[in-house]
């Protein structure tokens, strides 16, 4: 008998590092494969892989409950293809939907079996992997030599396998997850993986990412030292910032970092209007601008999902897209649509907030992850991204598992 139970103990931690490994496989597959048109049929063999080793592990048993994160997805979804009533292009909104759906059914495995097995962080550690992963993908497609280059000549990463922005934007997700765990467990040797996590960000001469490295630390910290307690939490967070922000000013002082400083400068100088506009910024001040228009015209429902390339205008056909997940979802879906989406971060971030009492080790860090997100969404369209789905299903994966450990029901 007790032979029995070791074996059966056995089986389940292979299939639980298995299903990792799948997750950070089909997360990583995301950025790997974007632009190959076999793409598409790798993320379908991970994800029946994914039903197999769900079913494997439960003898067979699917449980698939219709849960609030469940409901949010379909509600989106099938918003998005209702919104084809009233677009332009229907065939635009209608393949929106169905690509949220079709990520949904993707995602659906992965977050059944983690909320099952009551492992609070091992899918967050699967992201982090993922990251990784696109990073080293990096060095071996550009070479070490090739990368380094790049680095020391302070040129940006030409687009490659995927867009330089998306590749820069997981290995600072990577950065941050494994950031976070280290303020709240002891150091692993995997986060020695952050190393070239980080220069794939500074070679990918993405604002943005170096922007949720620098911003999801100091969330993180700042959110840490408030949940802890009050007394001591302001010293800690008044002394943590100054050295942060000492280490900083060194740090992107080197020659390596020039050529992302100098975009992100310039960006600063044009938002406080000291400034001359560089092509970059002045096309998405554009495209905001645009945007809010379209979202004054039609406030209620919106344009429809994904139409804001039917509204002519030079700057949204050649880029298809406004560059801004509010902008974009109050343009195509007006507030009903933007609502929809977003109680997807409220749900989590909200129940997070009115438990912490409870004091679970790592609620500020999924805090400053969704935080972390939010913001990014000013500069991102993300509302059909793989991997935003991804994130958003671990935080509730995260909180379901820390529900039930303190008695608490599952959003």
């Amino acid at each position: 008998m007790l032979h029995y139970t070791y074996r059966h103990r056995e089986k389940k931690d292979l299939l639980d590092r298995l299903m990792s490994i799948l997750l950070a496989l089909f997360v990583s597959a995301s950025y790997i494969f974007a632009r190959v048109t076999y793409g598409r049929y790798v993320f379908l063999i991970i994800a029946v892989l994914a039903y197999l080793v769900w079913a494997c592990r439960f003898n067979g048993k699917l449980k698939i409950r219709i849960d609030k994160y469940c409901g949010c997805i379909i509600a989106f979804g099938l918003f998005c293809i209702l919104s084809s009533l009233w677009a332009i292009d229907a065939g635009l909104a209608v393949t929106t939907g169905i690509t949220i759906i079709e990520i949904f059914f993707c995602i659906i495995p992965f977050y059944g079996y983690f909320s099952e097995v009551n492992d609070d962080f091992s899918y967050f550690d699967a992201l982090a992997l993922a990251g990784h992963v696109v990073a080293l993908y990096a060095f071996v497609y550009f070479g070490p030599s090739g990368l380094l280059k790049l680095l020391f000549t302070s040129t940006r990463m030409p687009d490659s396998f995927d867009n330089s922005n998306s590749i820069g934007m997981i290995c600072a997700y990577a950065i941050v997850i494994d950031a976070m765990k280290l303020m709240s467990k002891k150091p692993q040797l995997h986060m020695l993986l952050c190393v070239p996590s980080m220069l794939v960000v500074v070679a990918s001469g993405s604002r943005k990412a170096l922007l949720l490295v620098i911003l999801g630390v100091i969330i993180g910290y700042s959110l840490k030292c408030v949940f802890d307690g009050r007394g001591i939490a302001v010293l800690k967070l008044i002394a943590g910032f100054l050295v942060f922000s000492i280490g900083l000013y060194y740090l992107l002082s080197l020659p390596v970092f020039s050529m992302v400083m100098t975009r992100i400068e310039r960006m600063l100088l044009t938002l406080s209007g000291q400034g001359t506009i560089d092509n970059s910024t002045a096309v998405r001040q554009e495209m905001i601008q645009i945007g809010l228009k379209l979202f004054k015209e039609n406030p209620i429902f919106g344009n429809g999902m994904n139409n804001s390339s039917q509204f002519g205008g030079a700057v949204i056909e050649q880029y298809n897209y406004l560059h801004n997940n509010y902008v974009e979802l109050l343009a195509g879906g007006g507030l009903i649509g933007t609502l929809i989406y977003y109680r997807l971060y409220a749900i989590p971030i909200f129940t997070i907030i009115r438990r912490r009492k409870d004091k679970q080790l790592m609620d500020p860090c999924v805090l400053a992850i969704l935080a972390v997100l939010l913001i990014m969404d000013y500069g991102a369209v993300t509302y059909y991204s793989k991997s935003t789905h991804v994130i958003i299903a671990a935080a509730y994966v995260y909180t379901n598992v820390t529900n039930k450990r303190i008695g608490e029901k599952s959003i």
